[in-house]
């Protein structure tokens, strides 16, 4: 049985409580093969636990470490994915209601969208950061808050698309692969998990410490 447990900034590049349950869980499974997947800074973060012998691989992907940003406009299918994404992001709904749980599944059909797309060949944070992606993310603002005073601008919309292509690097980046994806937080981390389930059908454990 190989496990990928994910966490993000903590095991193995810093101290603390996570690092501590993570340590903990892959030397008490000693018969289990593990590959550690570690959302980080820039990627210039130095490991400070040892691995134990059955932690056969750590991985890092880094979320703010600068790269290069390509050139051209992104095809049809990010548009239809990123416009889904947005919507579900800008539409207020009520707690519980049937119109959430819609927008829940919008969202995540989204999210899956857009990993499709980055991991067809096509630049997911080039696409996020687009004139067309801005656009849309302006448009859906204006659709759906016209009500609001206060538009999105430019320079808004801008920020968040940066903002919002830094968190969603997990989901271009190869996924991984192993029997079972256990997440050890919420958030980022269960990015991770789900491309995995998408390209290769693993399961995926989500266990807070």
């Amino acid at each position: 049985m190989k496990v990928a447990l994910v966490s993000e900034g903590t095991y193995p590049y810093a101290m603390g409580g996570v690092s501590v349950w993570c340590d903990q869980l892959v030397r008490g499974l000693p018969d289990y093969r593990w590959e550690m997947v570690a959302l980080t800074v820039d990627g210039s973060e130095r490991q400070v636990w040892p691995s134990p012998d059955n932690l056969d691989r750590v991985r890092s992907i880094p979320l703010w470490r600068p790269r290069p940003v390509g050139r051209g406009r992104p095809g049809g299918a990010f548009g239809a994915a990123f416009a889904e994404f947005v919507g579900a992001l800008v539409t207020p709904v009520p707690p519980g209601s049937d119109a959430a749980a819609r927008t829940r599944g919008q969202f995540l059909a989204a999210l899956r969208g857009l990993h499709a797309y980055a991991t067809d060949g096509g630049d997911l944070e080039s696409a996020l950061l687009s004139p067309a992606a801005l656009t849309a993310m302006m448009d859906a603002w204006r659709g759906i808050r016209v009500d609001e005073a206060q538009g999105l601008s430019l320079a808004d919309a801008c920020d968040a698309a940066w903002l919002i292509a830094h968190m969603l690097r997990p989901l271009a980046a190869e996924p991984v692969r192993a029997d079972v994806v256990h997440s050890s937080m919420n958030g980022l981390s269960t990015l991770v998990g789900m491309a995995a389930k998408w390209r290769h059908g693993t399961p995926l454990v989500l266990s807070e410490h």
